[in-house]
Formats: structure tokens, sequence, C-alpha cells
């Protein structure tokens, strides 16, 4: 189908079904053109239609690819934040541990300061120059 130019003189409004056709050209071809954008109008709308459904259809892709994602990062941060749990539980058990050997240290430093004066007293007492 061959486009006609509109004739001189003819008026649009933006809209096919405002064509002035008051001039002497044939209402055929004004027809034929109406036709020819209205099927041009449709290809255009079936291409903006496909496009959409095609970016509709990556959207949903992305959209579940991002859900994925979230998912296994809140996992990851909750297998972190249990051994976190776990460690700090183990830390608190050390401390107490720890507590009690310092306190075994500090008791064997007293026996031994208290055995070392014995024996310099039993040294001492062994070992006096009588006068």
């Amino acid at each position: 189908m061959s486009m006609t130019p509109l004739a001189l003189g003819a008026r649009t409004c933006g809209s096919l079904a405002c064509i002035d056709t008051t001039c002497e050209v044939t209402t055929a071809m004004d027809q034929e053109l109406i036709a020819y954008l209205d099927e041009r109008f449709r290809e255009s709308a079936r291409h903006a239609e496909s496009l959409h459904q095609e970016n509709m259809q990556q959207i949903t892709g992305l959209h579940l690819e991002t859900n994925q994602r979230f998912e296994k990062m809140e996992e990851r941060q909750d297998r972190t934040e249990t051994e976190i749990r776990r460690a700090q539980v183990m830390v608190e058990g050390l401390r107490g541990e720890i507590q009690l050997v310092a306190e075994g240290v500090s008791g064997l430093g007293e026996k031994q300061r208290s055995f070392r004066r014995e024996v310099a007293q039993k040294f001492r007492q062994r070992h006096r120059k009588p006068l």
C-alpha cells in the first residue's frame, strides 16, 4: 500500500477522525491514508506492548534474583550471628576458667612466699652461732 501525502489545504487537529475532507481530493485517498496510519499505529502499539512484556519479564526475573540474593544474605547473617553467640558463650566460659587459674596462681605465690620464710627461718635456726 503506498502512502499518499495530504492534499494542499487539508487541515488536521491531531486525530485521524478530524481530517478535513472539504478539499477536492477524493475521499478514497483520505480513507487509504487513514487505513495506512491506523495500521502503522497498531503495529507501533503491538511493538510497544511486546517491549513492555519483555521488560516486565526482565523485571520479574531481576526481582526473583534479588529476592534469592537477599534470602542467601539473611541465611549467612543468621549463621554469622549464631557463630558469634557461640563464641561469646565460649569467651564467658574461658573468663571463668581464667579467673580460677589466676586465683590458683595467686594462691601458689602466697604458698611459695610462706615456704621461703619457713625455710629461711629454719636455716637461721640451724646455722645460728652460739654467743
